[in-house]
């Protein structure tokens, strides 16, 4: 059976890009607007960013920090509400930046690597909230190599991707036609080291309660991922370390030149237990 004679590189690439272009033009009509309010932050996004982002901020509330594919600024937002002052954001969607600037945010309409290489060692904090899964395999580590380059040493990378371990992975990963892989706390880790972060640690992103129907949401979670973490343990003999949420956070930091070199990350699986954080060994 034939499909006809292959395209070439240049028709590929040039397909490729009017096909993003054409996705991203109308992203926040097409999909976004079904899942989000524009201009205010719900009570269910400022938890998720009190309880899963909050821990990583600076204490400085002068410090530069950036967010990568910010959408129509709600976590920007979150953190001019929090008093950050030197905050920005960056998105391929001209239809998200003019939201974002209603708002008077400062976004702008850019492609995330070519602004990135732009900044050396400037930025403190550098989030990308569901972003690096819309990228492809061969432009990942182009984009990681770009952040590292943008932080000062010692800044930290705050990412959040589609978790392929979860039992209901492909729900994320083909939810959004602008996706393009997910990720495990294995895969994301390795991303990272080849580009040299160290104090590499991934997060389940577990219900985040504000409120009796999120309380309840996120006591069935913890109980049904207690029994799933059992059968890997049982499967695998690995009883620590299982992120089974949809999506998962990681954090990773490029080192100080005085720095010694870490190969290893952990999972931290604060969803586990209510009382107790385990981390896996990281390996020096």
């Amino acid at each position: 059976m034939s499909i006809g004679p292959r395209a070439s590189t240049r028709t590929q690439a040039d397909g490729l890009e009017a096909y993003r272009r054409r996705l991203y033009d109308s992203y926040f009509s097409s999909h976004y607007a079904l899942i989000r309010t524009p201009g205010r932050l719900s009570r269910g996004e400022k938890a998720h960013f009190d309880h899963h982002f909050k821990r990583h901020l600076p204490a400085d509330h002068s410090a530069r920090i950036l967010d990568v594919g910010c959408g129509h600024g709600s976590l920007l937002l979150y953190l001019r509400g929090r008093g950050y002052h030197n905050v920005a954001g960056i998105d391929w969607s001209a239809e998200a930046v003019k939201l974002g600037r209603t708002s008077n945010l400062d976004v702008v309409e850019a492609s995330a690597e070519d602004y990135l290489r732009r900044r050396v060692a400037e930025l403190d904090v550098v989030f990308a909230v569901d972003v690096i899964e819309h990228v492809m395999r061969s432009e990942l580590l182009g984009l990681l190599d770009a952040v590292y380059g943008a932080l000062k040493p010692g800044g930290k990378f705050v990412l959040q991707v589609p978790n392929a371990d979860g039992p209901f992975s492909g729900r994320l990963r083909y939810g959004d036609l602008t996706h393009e892989q997910s990720f495990t706390a294995d895969s994301i880790g390795q991303a990272l080291r080849v580009c040299g972060f160290t104090e590499i640690e991934v997060w389940p992103v577990k219900p985040a309660v504000h409120g009796a129907a999120s309380a309840l949401r996120w006591f069935l979670w913890q109980a049904i991922r207690t029994f799933l973490a059992a059968y890997l343990a049982a499967e695998t003999g690995v009883i620590r370390g299982h992120v089974l949420s949809q999506n998962l956070i990681a954090t990773a930091v490029r080192p100080r030149p005085s720095d010694r070199p870490v190969t290893g990350f952990s999972w931290s699986c604060r969803a586990a237990s209510s009382s107790t954080d385990w981390h896996e060994p990281t390996h020096h």
